[in-house]
């Protein structure tokens, strides 16, 4: 199949086009175009891909392989995306209309990498001047124009110094270096090796004798043990591992292996995710009760009544209390509403909230709210969007505690709210080692065991010596709050030691590769546009 790649560039000095063909004894033609009226960066990939269409229909080509970089033009021409302003449907049709002249084609969106050749013919053509038409003649230079070049008689070749050449001298000649530490060195080395013919042999501790190569016979050797006929892609132990056991030896092989492999595509690409934590913990402390909470947004959940399928959890950092609240929107209007009537009302101003980087979260509404009391918002990284640790922890348990509930009736998780509620804060948490209602209230709640089996607690007392100890117990609070102050933080810190062990901590350097693994179902990637003309037109072009 012919192939044609082609890219679209449009910047602040102009528009253009970059076509290229290969045909299949690998001539190419080239064209750069420059667009002579305003077009942006999706005009320019149509009208390079156009000019691609044109140029192969010229020259008769049946069987054609479309690459381009643009995933939203691959994708509306192959027809899984959907063209709805009103210049793109027009591009689109005649995209269509040319490709009836190609009784085999493909069309395929390939990494910008990949499509460098084309990417800098339109970067060529957008920068030219409309008015001339001209070739430019592209010259290769091999070295620097400043080094003179010297005429070479004679070809000589050199190897590089291998870890075997003063080996097999002291073995074969006797001779050693002049040093004598080194010499020291190459006599205690030599013990265990031997000549047989032309090749240095070592004598192994525990298997058979091995044979001793060197580059580039190490790397044929890695890659047929690694990804060869009988490779299983091991990993760096195992593949140094495998090579001795199969009789080579070289000094660098393990350090080699673990190499070989981290530079093997497949294995990076196929690698299980780690599970193991990346960084250390990092413990957060409230100073007192409900004065910094943690929010988040739970679902979608199964619907509910008055069409309620997201559930809003707030949770103080002290006394690990919960309030929770069924919503049927998550803007920012339902938030405010949310902090208004459930923290602000019933325990006062906060001094810190904590959420992600969520919209409802960040908008002008929400932040003038904040910014009226004086309430400071942290967002976590949205590098780990998961940090805001305190309140993922609540939301797994309150969704455990409803579907144990509801044992499938899953659209009356709304009603079974109030009650898994009541019965998280009067348990008591291995963190405070006290429940959140004693925290909050300076007692216990009574809970419907004491009603229906009344214990000693409750039969013996009026209801004076009930009201006395409980302003004894309001008095005695702050003590106890004290006391949990330092249970809490002895906890985190068994916590982050437990954690840290754990930890596997990895930083990226400038230069660093990295794969991106997601899947559709589950998250939508953002697409950078190098060049949109508008955000109106980006939200146009922008279909699922």
């Amino acid at each position: 199949m012919w192939q044609l790649r082609v890219d679209g560039a449009s910047n602040q000095k102009g528009a253009g086009a970059g076509v290229v063909i290969t045909t299949p004894d690998g001539t190419l033609l080239e064209q750069a175009i420059t667009l002579g009226f305003p077009a942006s960066n999706n005009e320019a990939e149509y009208e390079a891909l156009l000019a691609g269409l044109r140029l192969a229909k010229e020259l008769a080509i049946k069987k054609l392989a479309i690459y381009s970089d643009s995933q939203l033009i691959t994708n509306q021409a192959s027809g899984e995306y959907m063209a709805k302003h009103p210049r793109m449907i027009l591009y689109l049709d005649k995209v269509q209309e040319l490709l009836k002249a190609f009784p085999t084609f493909t069309i395929q969106q390939v990494p910008r990498a990949e499509n460098a050749h084309a990417d800098a013919l339109a970067s060529l053509g957008s920068v030219l001047d409309t008015q001339f038409r001209r070739s430019i003649p592209v010259e290769h230079l091999d070295r620097p124009s400043i080094e003179e070049i010297e005429p070479i008689d004679t070809m000589q070749i050199d190897e590089d110094p291998s870890w075997q050449d003063p080996i097999i001298d002291y073995l074969t000649n006797g001779n050693l270096p002049t040093d004598k530490s080194e010499a020291r060195k190459v006599q205690q080395k030599a013990a265990r090796y031997y000549m047989l013919g032309n090749k240095l042999i070592r004598r192994s501790y525990s298997g058979p004798h091995l044979t001793c190569i060197k580059y580039p016979q190490t790397l044929e050797v890695l890659c047929k043990i690694h990804d060869g006929e009988c490779g299983n892609h091991s990993g760096g132990r195992s593949l140094a591992q495998k090579a001795l056991n199969i009789g080579y030896f070289w000094p660098t092989m393990r350090h080699d292996s673990a190499e070989y492999v981290k530079n093997c595509d497949r294995c990076q690409r196929y690698k299980p995710i780690p599970n193991l934590p990346a960084e250390v913990y990092h413990p957060q402390n409230s100073p007192w009760p409900f004065m910094q909470w943690a929010i988040d947004l739970v679902g979608p959940l199964p619907p509910a009544p008055a069409k309620k399928e997201m559930m809003i959890v707030a949770t103080d950092y002290f006394t690990k209390w919960i309030e929770a609240e069924a919503l049927s929107s998550t803007k920012e209007a339902d938030v405010e509403r949310f902090i208004w009537r459930n923290i602000i009302c019933r325990f006062g101003c906060p001094q810190s909230l904590v959420t992600d980087n969520g919209s409802q979260f960040i908008g002008k509404q929400i932040t003038a709210f904040f910014a009226k009391y004086k309430i400071k918002q942290h967002l976590s990284t949205p590098r780990y969007p998961q940090g805001n640790g305190q309140a993922e922890a609540s939301n797994k348990i309150i969704l455990d505690c409803l579907k144990k509930r509801l044992e499938g009736a899953e659209g009356k998780w709304v009603d079974e709210l109030p009650g898994v509620l009541w019965a998280y804060r009067t348990t008591k948490r291995r963190s405070s080692g006290k429940t959140p209602f004693s925290l909050a209230f300076g007692t216990e709640a009574i809970i419907p065991p004491h009603i229906t089996v009344p214990s000693i607690n409750l039969e013996v007392g009026s209801v004076d010596q009930n009201s006395e100890q409980m302003r004894l117990n309001l008095d005695l609070l702050e003590g106890e709050r004290e006391k949990t102050i330092i249970r809490v933080a002895s906890y985190q810190q068994q916590l982050k030691s437990y954690h840290d062990k754990r930890a596997k901590i990895r930083r990226f350097q400038p230069g660093d590769l990295s794969i991106l693994k997601f899947r559709l179902s589950s998250f939508q990637p953002q697409f950078i546009w190098a060049n949109p003309s508008s955000e109106e037109d980006v939200k146009a072009e922008m279909s699922w």
